[in-house]
C-alpha cells in the first residue's frame, strides 16, 4: 500500500491558514482591551497637561508631596512617579491618570525639561483653569531655571482637572 503525501500537505497548510484567522478571531474579541490608555471614551480621573515643543524633544516630569512646602523643598523633592517624554509637538493633551498611589498626598508636581539629544530651554507654564490652590512656581535646579505646577489633587479622583500648558515657544 503506497501513503500519499498529499494528505500532510493539504493539513500543514490548513493550519497555517487557519493561524492568522484564529489570531485575527481573538484580538477582535479583546480589541478595548489592546492598547492601554487608548479607548473611544475619555479619561475622566486624574490631570491634563498640554504641552508645545518647537524645539525639540521633551521630559515631564512627575512627583507627588504630602504637602506644598514639601514640593518647594527642591525640584525632585517628593515621591517621584515616572517622566513621560515627547518629541515636537504642538497642543499635545497628555492625561496623568489617578492611582491608589496618590491617596495619602496632597500636591502633584509637574515640570518640563529639554530631552535626551536636545537644546537646552526653559518651558513656560501658563494654567489652563483657576483651580483653587494650583500655583506656577520657579525654582532653579542644577543651574537651570524651570517653572513647576503645583495641582492640589483633591477633586482630580472623581474628574479630570485641566490644569496648565507648557510651551517652549
Amino acid at each position: 500500500m503506497k501513503k500519499s503525501p498529499f494528505i500532510p500537505l493539504v493539513l500543514i497548510i490548513a493550519f497555517f491558514l487557519s493561524v492568522p484567522v484564529a489570531f485575527w478571531v481573538i484580538t477582535m474579541r479583546n480589541s478595548n482591551e489592546n492598547v492601554r490608555g487608548v479607548g473611544t471614551q475619555a479619561n475622566t480621573e486624574g490631570v491634563l497637561v498640554k504641552i508645545t515643543s518647537e524645539y525639540g524633544n521633551w521630559d515631564m516630569a512627575k512627583y507627588l508631596c504630602k504637602s506644598k512646602d514639601e514640593c518647594l523643598l527642591s525640584l525632585v523633592s517628593g515621591k517621584g512617579l515616572d517622566t513621560t517624554s515627547g518629541g515636537s509637538v504642538k497642543d499635545r493633551d497628555i492625561v496623568i491618570e489617578y492611582t491608589n498611589d496618590w491617596v495619602g498626598y496632597e500636591y502633584l508636581k509637574i515640570f518640563l525639561r529639554a530631552g535626551w539629544s536636545s537644546q537646552v530651554r526653559e518651558f513656560k507654564a501658563t494654567k489652563l483653569s483657576s483651580i483653587p490652590g494650583m500655583t506656577i512656581e520657579k525654582m532653579t535646579y542644577g543651574g537651570s531655571d524651570y517653572n513647576v505646577v503645583l495641582v492640589p489633587i483633591t477633586g482630580s479622583e472623581t474628574t479630570l482637572l485641566h490644569t496648565a500648558s507648557f510651551s517652549d515657544l
